[in-house]
């Protein structure tokens, strides 16, 4: 897997993270973040950062087992690394967009699929992976289609999410957080995203969408200009 961070190919990309969190918030700061580079505001906390660190290391070595029993037998083949996807079609035509971001573990399993597991911290472990869909299938579309390279044939999706539950240790020695984990498997359906990337592509493709109901940044915005 090569480590590019810049684009392979003339088409816009997409990061699988605005499809779950940017789209379903508001289309207007969808589309104006693709069509006219504006960014929502957006600062990453860094225990956010120190934190998915460690779930990489801890499980850069790991077997398919390590994350779930029921996984097809095999071992993480790399973490972190840069995907980018053929140019989405619509109506049996090339757009000018295509999928591009970066994993957390894609999986190599003996039977010759790979695997696709994202990683989350939660305060719960409610099953969150239909709502984590569209980021998790956005990989494997730019795997199994890739820009260069041979396709890869994705078997399993999924997230694994870890909650804090406690502290352990003393004020003398020090203190540790205890913390429950989840593998939340993810029926994959690239029927389905086929369907939800057409939605993305023609609401990108047309003029500007009005703003989410619930949006704060277009409220605050609409706020301070009335």
């Amino acid at each position: 897997m090569s480590r590019f961070a810049k684009p392979l190919s003339s088409a816009t990309g997409i990061g699988p993270s605005d499809l779950t969190f940017l789209w379903s918030e508001c289309q207007r700061c969808f589309w104006l973040r693709y069509n006219k580079g504006l960014r929502r505001p957006f600062t990453m906390p860094g225990i956010i950062s120190n934190l998915t660190t460690m779930q990489e290391q801890s499980y850069a070595t790991a077997r398919s087992s390590d994350f779930s029993a029921d996984l097809p037998s095999g071992v993480v083949h790399s973490t972190g690394e840069w995907v980018e996807s053929t140019p989405i079609t619509l109506n049996g035509k090339a757009t000018r967009w295509c999928i591009r971001g970066k994993y957390d573990f894609l999986m190599q399993y003996d039977n010759g699929t790979w695997g696709i597991i994202d990683t989350k911290f939660s305060g719960t472990l409610d099953d969150k992976a239909r709502f984590y869909s569209p980021q998790i299938e956005a990989y494997t579309f730019a795997l199994e289609s890739p820009c260069v390279g041979s396709p890869r044939h994705v078997s399993t999706v999924g997230l694994m999410v870890w909650k804090p539950t406690n502290l352990l240790g003393t004020h003398a020695d020090g203190f540790s957080i205890n913390l429950e984990r989840a593998y939340q498997p993810l029926d994959h359906n690239q029927g389905a995203f086929a369907q939800h990337m057409a939605n993305v592509v023609t609401v990108l493709d047309g003029d500007m969408p009005a703003p989410g109901d619930k949006c704060p940044y277009c409220t605050w915005l609409s706020n301070r200009t009335t």
